[in-house]
């Protein structure tokens, strides 16, 4: 089929769909991928075809065909977007060559990273992020913040790997040394090792940067309880029903320092 006859092919499923008859549209792009599988716009207004018909799954074929034969062609945003669709739909490998196309056209585009890692960690694939990050930070050191690293963090303490965990929160901070949620994380993870001195360098520091931060002082006054600081662990949970009145877990903990014996034993609060 020549390029002439498949221009004129398009301009006659255009005409169709001018007049509003799109299943005469779509029968003439399924005729030019017939003859010319290649051809990436006819894959592409196909499935934006289906798509309007409500044929989404119908469409999501013709969208990966488009998107591979001719990357280039289209948006970057296009690309993340279709990768979050196959998400969506639990196709995870096929987000992820997405994601890929995406960074192969612009190394540095971090919202690919950002949700490419997004994708790894709802999948509980957490060493794989860190490998993305390390290819991120092959083309630009500054692509990976600071937060990027303590969700990741966060999430490895959701699956019991402190020691993954205090890694991550530790290159947090060494990103952004004044990131408070980072030492206060980090301070979390400290805790969970019975690491108190260590706790509350990361607790104080924190509370040095965001001396409003409540979480910080209940996670302080739940560090002091376990070595038995009980007067200075009240003062925390104090505070922290100061700047948040609603924090339940400080006030059924204050409650129970005030009246019984300090005993606590529970659960740190990550931010």
């Amino acid at each position: 089929m020549t390029i002439e006859h498949v221009g004129r092919m398009q301009k006659q499923a255009e005409a169709y769909l001018s007049l509003d008859k799109p299943l005469k549209a779509i029968a003439i792009y399924e005729q030019i991928i017939s003859q010319e599988p290649n051809f990436a716009p006819a894959h592409s207004e196909l499935a934006r075809v289906l798509e309007s018909q409500g044929w989404l799954e119908l469409a999501i074929p013709h969208y990966a065909q488009a998107l591979t034969l001719a990357p280039n062609s289209y948006s970057l945003d296009s690309h993340l977007n279709f990768g979050k669709l196959l998400h969506s739909r639990g196709n995870i490998d096929g987000a992820i060559s997405s994601y890929q196309r995406a960074i192969n056209i612009n190394p540095q585009y971090i919202r690919a990273y950002q949700t490419w890692a997004e994708t790894l960690i709802q999948s509980q694939r957490l060493d794989e992020v860190l490998t993305l990050y390390a290819q991120a930070e092959l083309y630009d050191l500054d692509l990976i913040g600071a937060k990027d690293y303590s969700d990741l963090g966060i999430a490895y303490i959701n699956q019991g790997k402190v020691i993954e965990a205090i890694t991550c929160f530790q290159k947090s901070i060494s990103i952004q040394p004044s990131y408070a949620s980072a030492h206060c994380n980090l301070g979390n993870a400290l805790l969970q090792q019975n690491n108190y001195k260590e706790a509350l360098i990361s607790f104080y520091e924190a509370l040095s940067i965001d001396p409003e931060f409540a979480e910080v002082y209940f996670n302080l006054g739940i560090t002091l309880t376990k070595i038995n600081r009980h007067d200075e662990a009240i003062a925390c949970f104090e505070a922290a029903l100061s700047l948040n009145p609603e924090f339940k877990e400080a006030y059924s903990n204050l409650g129970f320092m005030t009246t019984q014996a300090p005993n606590l034993s529970i659960n740190s609060n990550a931010s």
